[in-house]
Parts: structure tokens; sequence; C-alpha cells
């Protein structure tokens, strides 16, 4: 035969894998096994004869087809002499055949995928009956058929590669080509999360601290709304379309814990919106409370409980049956006991609420406004460890705030109005006030350089800022003096994307120098931009629990999972207990030092200044006066000399 392309069938039982095949690794094979029994074998394989075997055949292309095929005979779908149609190959280069079939074969493009999905379900196929003649979930059936019915202008778009699959994805959450179409034509080059911020506008993530606490189930059975994100994996999966009704729902289990906790025998007990930080700023002391025994009764089973945990620290051997014994003993140990409070000291303190992010009800007790030592300490006691409210190191407040200015810095190098917006700010301070301290933005295109502060440079958001800002030097003219030239001859969206990548680079909202009023300033950028920290680190990108206490620790551990297990925790050495907290609480729970730059005594010092500025203005107005008047005087004794 001299035609290189004979097309014959054979049976499957007489074909194999051809050594020169270039694919050696077994990709799954589920989607074929099930649509080739629906639509049949699509191509035939490409064999050559086999080295040793008469009428065999080696496989050069079609490894998954072939692999597929003989999953359905193991399986008795088809017979094992099953007719494979095949296309001969008698060239001289066999590899390269099999790395063309591989290589160069282009894969349909997702937004024809999509449309097809969803012409398949209008056409009266079920979801179901799709999932199964493709091989693939329920779940990816109904996420394509959600981007099938796009607004036909954004798939082209999406087929033209101007926006990408996640900016497709975002447009899914509006309820209507119309509100789809209105956002894209607003910002065609919007990215993902500035798309489901238009979105949802007026609405609130299930990701967000309230919605945790009321739980999405109760808002639900009371009758309010969600808007479901189908795309979404982890944070904001859906949105509540009733913020009204949600805080109503808020504030009435908020009221009904504020009520328990005053039934205790506090005289103040308040809701405080904020973090656990900002909480030890606002009050400079607490009371403690000393433990008792539940009852008299108690104390047998305490005795008993304590001979168990002697006789399980002795044993011999330490499996994972007595250290589950031991947690078990440990957690009814300490409900045998109680924490009880001076009642003339409780009438000079309080109890505070606040709402963690993962929207538990954390209940401060004790709090005092003014610095008082603690009980333990008065009677001449010495406190054994730092509490679990106290601050972390200097150096580590400060690198949490270095980071919060990567994310923020991040976010801000891709929304062109925000950064204009804070350009235009801190020209209008440097020009009508002559401060340059009023912005967190570094104006005279001062690199921040903020992962100089940050230990592990690799994290997203320090990566992601490098990553731009050295594209855009790419860009650029090897010469600087073509630079201007190189500007003014850019298209607006260019140049303002361009600007937004360099205002990020000099954001800087940390360290020595950074005035109180930049720090509220940068919060400002940072909300306006809304700065997840949750979608850009995690606990272990920030090394944090090896810098702190035990008792921080432990304290994260009770936010997240419960006093219980923290009790459970709080018995291991110090490096043991920093690898399984950061392991158990990662992707869970992150400082909440990095949700502001401002705090409560920089909002003091803030004002204080601006009231400085304000006297020194109104100085200038009264010297401008003046200087007005004398003038006039002057003029008008020159008339009359005259």
């Amino acid at each position: 035969m001299t035609d290189q392309n004979t097309t014959f069938h054979a049976p499957l039982s007489t074909l194999s894998i051809s050594p020169l095949n270039v694919r050696k690794i077994d990709d799954d094979v589920s989607d074929l096994v099930a649509s080739i029994p629906v639509h049949g074998l699509m191509h035939p394989l490409t064999v050559m004869p086999h080295h040793k075997k008469k009428n065999h055949w080696h496989v050069l292309a079609g490894g998954r087809r072939y692999r597929a095929l003989s999953v359905l005979a193991k399986h008795g779908s088809i017979d094992s002499d099953y007719s494979v149609p095949l296309r001969l190959y008698e060239g001289n280069d066999p590899q390269g055949v099999s790395l063309a079939e591989n290589v160069i074969r282009a894969p349909m493009h997702a937004a024809d995928q999509y449309s097809v999905f969803a012409t398949l379900i209008r056409n009266g196929q079920t979801v179901e009956q799709v999932a199964a003649n493709y091989g693939v979930s329920e779940t990816v059936v109904k996420k394509r058929m959600k981007l099938g019915n796009l607004a036909p202008e954004i798939l082209v778009a999406l087929r033209r590669d101007e926006i990408d699959t996640h900016q497709a994805e975002a447009y899914t959450l509006a309820d209507s080509k119309e509100a789809q179409l209105a956002i894209f034509n607003a910002n065609p080059h919007a990215q993902a999360w500035m798309i489901k911020r238009d979105v949802t506008t007026g609405e609130v993530g299930s990701g967000n601290k309230k919605a945790r606490f009321v739980t999405v189930e109760a808002y639900r059975e009371a009758g309010g709304a969600t808007r479901l994100d189908m795309f979404a994996d982890r944070g904001d999966t859906e949105y509540l379309t009733d913020a009204a009704l949600l805080e109503k729902l808020f504030h009435d289990k908020l009221n009904g814990i504020i009520e328990a906790v005053r039934a205790e025998g506090w005289q103040n007990v308040s809701y405080f919106d904020g973090a656990d930080w900002q909480i030890a700023e606002r009050f400079k002391g607490r009371i403690y409370a000393t433990t008792e025994l539940i009852d008299t009764d108690a104390q047998a089973r305490v005795d008993e409980i304590d001979a168990e945990l002697q006789a399980l620290e002795e044993a011999d051997e330490h499996t994972d049956e007595t250290r589950e014994a031991w947690d078990c003993l440990e957690v009814e140990r300490a409900t045998l006991f109680r924490d009880v409070y001076d009642p003339v000291e409780m009438a000079s303190a309080e109890a505070v609420i606040n709402v963690d992010s993962s929207g538990k009800a954390v209940i401060h007790r004790g709090l005092l406004k003014t610095a008082k030592q603690a009980t333990a300490i008065a009677n001449g006691e010495q406190q054994t460890e730092t509490p679990a409210n106290a601050s972390y190191s200097a150096k580590v407040m400060d690198e949490l705030a270095a980071v919060r200015t990567a994310m923020t810095a991040n976010y801000l190098g891709t929304n062109i109005h925000t950064a204009m917006a804070a350009t235009v700010h801190a020209l209008a301070c440097g020009i009508f006030l002559n401060s340059d301290q009023q912005s967190p933005l570094q104006i005279r295109a001062n690199r921040a350089n903020v992962g100089r502060d940050v230990t592990k440079k690799d994290m997203t958001p320090v990566k992601a800022l490098n990553e731009r800002l050295q594209h855009l030097r790419g860009e650029l003219p090897d010469d600087h003096q073509d630079w201007l030239q190189f500007f003014l001859g850019a298209e607006y969206m260019q140049l303002g994307a361009w600007l937004a990548v360099l205002v990020s680079s000099s954001f800087k909202a940390h360290g020595f120098g950074t005035s109180s009023q930049a720090k509220i300033n940068a919060d400002l950028i940072a909300a306006s931009i809304v700065v997840k920290p949750e979608d850009q680190v995690t606990l272990a990108d920030l090394a944090l629990f090896e810098r702190c206490n035990k008792a921080k620790i432990l304290a994260a551990v009770d936010e997240v999972k419960g006093a219980d297990h923290a009790a459970t925790l709080s018995a291991m050495k110090k490096a043991d207990l920093v690898e399984v907290a950061e392991r158990e609480l990662n992707g869970l729970w992150l400082p909440a030092e990095l949700q502001a730059f401002a705090n409560e005594a920089d909002i003091a010092n803030a004002a204080r200044q601006a009231e400085f500025i304000r006297n020194w203005q109104d100085d200038l107005v009264c010297k401008d006066e003046d200087t007005d008047s004398e003038t006039d005087d002057s003029a008008e004794l020159k008339d009359d000399e005259a």
C-alpha cells in the first residue's frame, strides 16, 4: 500500500498503545466513556502494525479513545471484538504523528461549549440526560447553561478573548440580559470582582459576618430572597437581597444575647461593631473571674477525672484512642467549673459583645474604661502568661499593616476610577493645603515597595503588585526620554490602566511617618474597592502564630473552633500548638488587624490635626483681609495727597 492514510476496521482486542505514543499520562476518560455509547466513536484511531504480533495494531494517536473503549468492554457495555475504525499510518515519522494529534488539535472554545449546552436544554433534553451523555456532573451542565444564556454581546466578547471566563461568570449574577448589558457597556474591561460588586449593590454577601451570624437559613425562613453565585467555591456563595430584613434579624438575635448576658448581673451590656484590637484600645483594663465548682457534688467527679488523666499520662503507649480519651476527659472537667465575678467589681465593669468575621458572637466580660489592675494582680498574685487580648509585638503589627497595604494596593492597581480619585485628592492636598501628609499616596512618585516589610515575598498581593509593575516597565521604550511621547500617544483606557498600576505602587499606609489622616483615608480607599483579606492571603502566608504567645493562639482557636477545642489544645507545647492551630485555622481565620489601618487613637489625632489646619487657614484669611484693608487705606491716603 502507498496511501499513508488507509482507513479500515479491526477488533478492539487486536489493539494496544504504541510505545511511540507521546501521551504517557493516563488522563481521565470518563467523558468519553459517557459519550461513545451515545454518539459513537467520532474519529478513527491512527495505528501502525504491531512489531511482533500479526494482525495486531499499535495505537499512535487516539490513546484516550482506545482507553475509553477498553473501559466500556471491561464493564460489558461493548464486546471485546468491537469493530474499531482505524487509519493506517505508513510514513516514516510515527512519533511526529502522535505529537501532532496531541498538540495541534485545538480545543473547542469555552463560549461555544456554553452555547451548545444551553441549546441542548432548550431543545428538550434534561439536565440529567446531558450530564449522562457527556460524562459531566449535573452541576457542570447547570453552570454551562447559565453561561450559555448570557447576553450575546458578552458571549462575543468571550469568544474574542476580550474578557475571560471569570468575568463571564460574574455577569451571570445579573437576573436579566438587559442588566448584564448595562454593566458590560458601562465598563467592558471591568474585573470579575468589580462586575459582582455592581450587580450586587445594596445586597449582602453570605460571607459577611452579619449573614453568618443570622445564618442564611434563618434569613430565608423569615422570607428573605437570595441571589446564588453558582461559580463561587468560597466566600460569598450567595447574596442576601433584603439588607433591611437581615439587619432586623441581626439585631433581634443580638438583643437576645445581650439580655442573656445582662441577666448574669452586668449593669452595662453593649454591642461593639469593630475588631478585638479596637475593643482593647477603648477599654484600658478589666476585672477577672475566679473559678469554682458548679456544685458540691462536682468535686468527686473532678477527682475521678484527675486520676484517669494521671493514669493516661503514665501509660507506656500513647495511641489515638488514649489521646481521644484524654481530650474527652479534659472537656468534661472544664464543664464542672464556672467563672464567678465579684458583684462589687461587676458594678463598675461592662460586658461587650462583638461579632467576629466568622459570624460568632464573642462576649468580653469585665471590661473597664479606665486602667485598673485585675483582681489577681491587686491581691499580689502574678500572671503567668500574657492575656489573649494583648496586642501583637510592634514588629508583627507593622507587618500586618504592610500586608493590608499590599492587599489594598493590589486592588487599587486594577481600579482606574479609585486610582484617579486618590491621585486628584493627593494633588489637591498638596496645592491647597501645602501638605503631602493627608494622603496614603507617595504622589511624588516614590515607590512604596511594601514587599520589603513582608516576610513572605511570594504572597498573592505582593507578587501581583510586582508583576504588574514589571509588565508596565516592559511596555515602555528603553530610553526614558521617549516616555512622555509614548504616554501622549496612548488610548485613554490604557493610560488609565497604567495610572492605576503606578498609583498602586506608590500606595503606603503603614510604618514610620504615616499620619493618622493618611491611615483613615487609606481605609476609605480600601472600602471603596472592597478589599477582602480572605481573597488574597491565608494564615500560612503570615507565619503569625510562631511570633505570638500561646494565649493569643488559643484565643484565635476559641474564636473559630470554640472554647472547648481551645481548652484541649492548651496543654500543647508552643511549637506543636503553632503547627496544629495554623493547620486547623488556615482558610478560616485572619487577624482583625488586616481589616483597618486606623484605630481610635488615629481618629482622635486626625481630628486634632484637622482643627489645627482649619485654624491655620482662618489665620491666613484674616491676614489676607488685613493686607487688603491696609492696601485700601494706603490708596485712600494717596488720593488725598493728590
